[in-house]
């Protein structure tokens, strides 16, 4: 993407070389995400995305809140998330019968006190 960012004249002035390695794009009617954050792996599946050399893209455009002034777009957009711990998972084995079990409760998973339920 740093490449694409580089040969485009009119991006390249705006937004330069991205700062972090799992930085996505934002231009004003799309976005493009690295294929291993949160958002490439939800957004990947959406029809007309595709993906090529770790990037996927054409996304929807992104809305920030609260709204950036007018031409303020292409930039470079981290998305921060705090990390979920692995649940545990267990197998056994008993007289041909085959048990797998996880654990799909985690503290992480709590609602947080600044995270509304609903």
């Amino acid at each position: 993407m740093t490449a694409l960012v580089l040969c485009t004249p009119s991006i390249k002035e705006k937004v330069g070389i991205v700062p972090y390695y799992n930085c996505g794009m934002a231009l004003p009617s799309r976005s493009y995400w690295r294929l291993r954050t949160v958002l490439g792996r939800v957004l990947g599946c959406l029809q007309g995305v595709t993906s090529c050399c770790g990037w996927i893209g054409p996304c929807p455009g992104v809305d920030f809140d609260p709204p950036l002034h007018e031409g303020s777009l292409p930039r470079h957009v981290r998305v921060k998330a705090r990390r979920i711990a692995m649940t545990e998972h267990i197998s056994y084995s008993d007289d041909n019968i085959f048990v797998s079990t996880t654990y799909a409760h985690s503290d992480a998973l709590d609602i947080q006190p600044d995270e509304e339920f609903g």
